[in-house]
């Protein structure tokens, strides 16, 4: 008792103390407003400050009332405001200038002394304006429940030396903070299970409970205040006293209100959080009403209670996925990328559009081969906007859709469509467990597994030819048949046999296969002959490794044992096996032909008796080692023993005085000699009576061969022997016949990309049937490019299946492999005979003159008709070197000219014009002809 009587005076002292301190001051600022009348007068009455609830507190203004005056002065320097009593920490006084109505007043806080001071640069702010900066002072607390004893607030004018101070009170008061529950984001989905009890759910496992002044609750209820329904029910167990304290609950199912309590308020914020996320719904109904549902939730200090905080529940159906029966098969592809497989076309998705399902993934589960399993999902248009991305290292392929959501009809389609492959050349076999899962909005899932089952496939071995064609020419030691084939196997290192086979033009009794093992790089390949079949079987006991096989068969030779080999060019198919398949052949071919020689001459008749004045002929025959003869007369060198009894010109003989000589024939490096005999004019006794030239008297031969003047390019020339028919004799017309009638029944019509609108494309179409032509690596033909001689010469070789013949004609440019074989032959058959100079410029354009001239000497232009009339070509001057050949042509209709009735002779020949023109030609044989129509 005596300590608080003691305790009651000190106070008193104080409170005296403190206001004789403001008795003065009130004094000193009354004397000093006496002598200059500067004023400040507060309102009457109190301020009221009230704290905010879970919310910042408003501040209040001091004194919208106060007043200032100063009969001597309009403006005023300075003010301070600031709490004189009862100030505390928490307390905050502001000022913010309006910027209209308090002139230049700014101010400072200092809130470790709850003084606020307001000044005016240059004292200029009016006393109107320090009156209205005053009256916008505003207190306010920052503590969430701040001591609630009345502040005193003054505040202090100067000017000059002088000051004048006023006081008013604000009433502070403390407000109950409302406790507060915070959900979480989205709905709880509750799981719709059918005719199975549903699995209650936690309504909100993530929601906050709070209270700024309170660290207990007393309560707290859950209800379902929309859509409830019978059968819904709320819950709640306490399971552990230091989780949820003495929280318990207690359901009233008829208003589907879950009540928690805690006796005597002791549960923590922290245990009543726990306890409100703890809380669960669930549906007792077999077919529950599917009507979303709304969830509230609210807690009580004791005092107040909170704005309930909601949460809805959705009822979901969970999608369902049910794979096929059976396992899926996987074989890799043989030499080729394998073909992937539907992992499983049956499987069926069933769910709700309304549940829209947003994803899925396809995964390999169990024996995933990282280097060379993949799944693959390609969109066909039908599946909405699904696309896949393929995660190699875990063997996961995730199917998502940008925009509208896909139907469960789409993802099925896709789901069906995901493949399966393996890029190993021999794939691990194990069994692959697939797993398909979709995931609707809600994050509920389906799940169905498919094995695939995995096979692998021997590889069956390749062998490749070159394209070479081996040219043998007999007699001759044998010939390599293709030095550059190749050999490859994708899964075997060792390959046990090969065959080599002579498939077409074959010709038993002349045609030999052999192989010789050399020892080194061959392994333990060794080979036998089959004459009968004309097939050689290489073996290895061992297995040879694919180099000495490849080794080997590229030793394989070829030899015709015949003294005259048939000239028919053979095909080669070589096969190999790895024991359990054999490749696909690869065909080489073998030309072969013989080496001519010229074997002898012979001159018919080889004695001549003939008048002075008179002539004979002679015919020589040469004879080759391919028992072939040829009339050489035209080109043999001839000389006379005595020129002055006889003379002799291209096998004409002439008399020129009584007299015998010999007259000898050069060709090829062999001579025939003709006796000749001359008998004075009016003797017409045979002195040896073998005259057999049975020719007329040619008066005034001369003695004298005259000069050959210089060929033009080409310059026709009529075959020795008559035509057999329509073509000439250096064909084998029954033989092309054939082969035509072949490569229409077997060729396939390719289509170049250049020719459909071209006025050729009929002929250019047919000749690429026939084999005759070919295009290039684009696809196309190029009609419209021009064609060089050696071209057209291979052209001419190929279509009409030339070989070599007897003539020899030394040309000084062939310096091009691929063109001097078609150029020699169509010389050596007498076709071309090159120019003056000696050359055939291979790579100069063919004229359309020289491209008549050569086809003229294989095809008669005037065997079908007479010449009916000449066409007179404006620029086909008279005498030019081709225009007999070119009258012949415009009067088989083989060339029809090119306007203004000209022919162009020199402009050079198109591809187009080349084939057009030798199809035309060749259809006047009518038997061709209804061939090639």
């Amino acid at each position: 008792m005596k300590k608080f009587h003691k305790s009651l005076a000190v106070i008193v002292m104080i409170c005296m103390l403190q206001t004789s301190v403001l008795g003065n001051l009130s004094w000193m600022s009354s004397a000093d407003a006496a002598s200059t009348g500067l004023t400040i007068t507060a309102s009457s009455g109190s301020a009221a400050f009230i704290a905010g609830d879970n919310v910042t507190s408003t501040p209040v203004a001091i004194d919208p009332g106060l007043t200032v005056s100063d009969p001597d002065h309009t403006t005023l320097e300075s003010a301070t405001v600031a709490i004189t009593g009862n100030w505390h920490s928490e307390d905050i006084l502001a000022f913010t200038n309006d910027g209209a109505n308090m002139g230049n007043i700014t101010a400072s806080d200092n809130s470790n002394t709850g003084v606020l001071i307001l000044s005016s640069s240059g004292a200029s702010a009016t006393l109107a304006q320090w009156q209205a900066a005053l009256r916008a002072v505003t207190y306010t607390s920052s503590a969430v429940t701040p001591n609630s004893a009345t502040r005193t607030i003054s505040f202090t004018v100067s000017v000059d030396t002088v000051t004048s101070t006023t006081t008013r009170t604000v009433t502070i008061a403390d407000v109950d903070q409302t406790p507060i529950v915070t959900m979480s984001g989205g709905p709880t989905v509750f799981e719709v299970t059918g005719n199975m009890t549903a699995t209650p759910v936690v309504i909100d496992p993530e929601l906050t409970v709070s209270d700024l002044d309170n660290s207990t609750l007393s309560s707290a209820t859950v209800a379902i205040p929309g859509n409830f329904h019978s059968g819904d029910s709320l819950a709640f167990t306490n399971t552990s006293g230091e989780t949820y304290g003495n929280i318990v609950a207690s359901y009233n199912s008829g208003t589907g209100v879950l009540t928690l309590t805690s006796s005597g308020a002791t549960a923590t914020l922290v245990q009543w959080q726990a306890a409100l996320r703890a809380v669960t719904y669930t549906s007792s109904a077999v077919t529950p009403n599917t009507a979303t549902r709304v969830i509230s939730f609210t807690v009580n200090d004791g005092t107040k209670t909170n704005a309930p905080a909601t949460k809805p529940i959705v009822f979901v159906q969970p999608p369902k996925m049910t794979a096929s029966s059976g396992a899926t098969s996987f074989t890799a592809g043989d030499n080729a990328a394998s073909i992937p497989v539907a992992v499983d076309p049956g499987l069926q998705v069933e769910a709700s559009d309304s549940m829209n399902l947003m994803n899925a993934t396809v995964s390999i589960s169990d024996h995933f081969q990282r280097s060379e399993d993949v799944l693959s999902f390609m969109n066909d248009g039908s599946m909405g906007r699904i696309s896949g991305s393929y995660d190699a290292s875990q063997g996961i392929l995730t199917l998502t859709s940008n925009g509208e959501p896909p139907t469960s009809a789409e993802w099925q389609a896709a789901l069906q469509a995901v493949t399966y492959t393996s890029t190993a050349i021999t794939p691990n076999t194990s069994d692959r467990t697939i797993t398909f899962k979709i995931e609707n909005q809600w994050h509920k899932t389906a799940a169905a597994t498919k094995t695939v089952n995995v096979s692998a496939t021997n590889q069956t071995p390749v062998i490749q030819a070159s394209g070479h064609t081996a040219s043998y020419i007999s007699p001759a030691p044998p010939v390599v048949i293709d030095p550059e084939l190749t050999i490859s196997d994708r899964d075997d290192l060792l390959l046990p046999s090969a065959t080599v086979s002579i498939t077409d033009h074959y010709h038993r009794a002349e045609d030999v296969l052999a192989f010789t093992n050399d020892g080194a790089t061959m392994g333990d390949i060794s080979a036998q002959f089959d004459a009968a079949q004309g097939v050689m079987s290489l073996t290895s006991a061992a297995g040879a490794t694919l180099a000495e096989w490849e080794s080997a068969l590229r030793a394989v030779t070829y030899v015709s044992t015949a003294a005259i080999p048939t000239k028919e060019t053979r095909t080669v198919e070589f096969v190999v096996s790895d024991g359990m398949a054999s490749s696909a052949p690869a065909i080489s071919h073998v030309s072969v032909s013989q080496s001519i020689v010229l074997t002898g001459l012979e001159a018919s008749p080889n004695k001549v008796t003939l008048q002075e004045g008179n002539t004979r002929s002679s015919v020589i025959t040469a004879t080759y080692s391919d028992l072939s003869t040829l009339d050489v007369t035209p080109s043999v060198t001839w000389s006379v023993a005595a020129q002055s009894i006889a003379g002799v010109k291209d096998g004409i003989i002439s008399g020129i005085a009584p007299g015998t000589t010999v007259v000898t024939a050069a060709y090829g490096g062999k001579t025939a000699t003709i006796e000749v005999v001359v008998t004075s004019a009016g003797n017409s006794h045979n002195h040896n009576g073998n005259d057999s030239s049975g020719g007329s008297s040619t008066p005034g031969a001369g003695t004298t061969a005259q000069a050959v003047p210089t060929p033009k390019p080409d310059e026709p020339k009529q075959p020795a022997a008559e035509l057999n028919g329509f073509l000439s004799p250096v064909v084998n017309r029954e033989k092309w016949i054939a082969a035509l009638k072949q490569a229409l029944a077997t060729h396939q019509e390719p289509l170049f990309k250049d020719t459909p609108a071209h006025w050729a494309s009929q002929d250019i179409s047919l000749a690429s049937r026939l084999g005759w032509i070919e295009g290039y690596q684009d696809g196309t033909f190029k009609p419209n490019q021009q064609v060089m001689r050696a071209e057209f010469s291979a052209l001419m070789v190929n279509i009409f299946g030339l070989n070599m013949g007897n003539k020899t004609v030394q040309l000084t440019d062939m310096d091009d492999p691929w063109a001097t074989s078609y150029i020699q032959i169509l010389a050596s058959q007498g076709l071309i005979q090159g120019y003056a100079d000696g050359t055939f410029q291979p790579k100069r354009t063919i004229s359309r003159a020289e491209m008549l001239v050569i086809l003229s000497k294989l095809i008669d232009f005037q065997t079908q008709k007479p010449m009916l009339t000449a066409p007179g070509f404006s620029d086909i001057p008279s005498g030019y070197w081709a225009q007999s050949v070119i009258d012949s042509a415009y009067n088989a209709k083989i060339i029809q000219g090119i306007g203004d009735h000209r022919f162009a002779p020199n402009t050079g020949t198109t591809r187009a014009e080349a084939v057009a023109l030798i199809l035309r030609a060749l259809r006047l044989d009518p038997e061709i002809k209804a061939l090639l129509e």
